[in-house]
């Protein structure tokens, strides 16, 4: 049921089931599985990223900010390697004008990237730099700042200071 209203035509039914979502991803690893063991529940979720109800597309982004931050590492690996869920964060940041959203999609990119080993980060990013035109970037002066600001620390410097060419 509630799968099914991810996908509905009518706003409030979409808007009340990524709400649900939201909720669940913001419990601990087992209801963060549970979600994961249903691929088209994700798959779902990250293409309601597109959606042109700003509230549905708000609360798909909080679903899977909250997976990358309750979620486990073996659980945010899943996310990127098989729901390809960091390059739908990097594509929703520099499509959008929501600052809140841009926010909230980095900082889960930098939860996504914390469950690599610094060798591994360099290809994450240069998947997730071809997955995001430098050019689109180039439009949103507040998503690159945001950038620099979110993954100017630590072990992601150097590959964000690239990315960010």
């Amino acid at each position: 049921m509630l799968a099914s209203q991810l996908t509905s035509d009518v706003p409030s039914s979409r808007k009340r089931a990524s709400w649900a979502l939201c909720n669940i991803a913001a419990g601990n690893v087992d209801q963060i599985d549970a979600l994961i063991k249903h691929p088209t529940i994700v798959r779902d979720v990250l293409a309601n990223f597109t959606c042109a109800w700003p509230d549905v597309q708000m609360d798909s982004v909080w679903t899977v900010a909250n997976m990358t931050v309750h979620g486990s590492r073996e659980q945010l690996q899943i996310l990127v390697e098989e729901h390809a869920a960091a390059e739908a964060l990097c594509a929703v940041a520099a499509s959008t004008a929501d600052l809140t959203v841009v926010d909230l999609a980095l900082r889960a990119v930098r939860k996504c990237l914390s469950a690599y080993e610094r060798d591994d980060i360099n290809a994450l990013v240069n998947r997730l730099r071809n997955t995001v035109a430098q050019e689109s970037l180039s439009h949103h002066d507040h998503v690159r700042a945001l950038l620099i600001c979110s993954f100017g620390l630590g072990k992601y410097s150097s590959a964000f200071d690239w990315f960010c060419r």
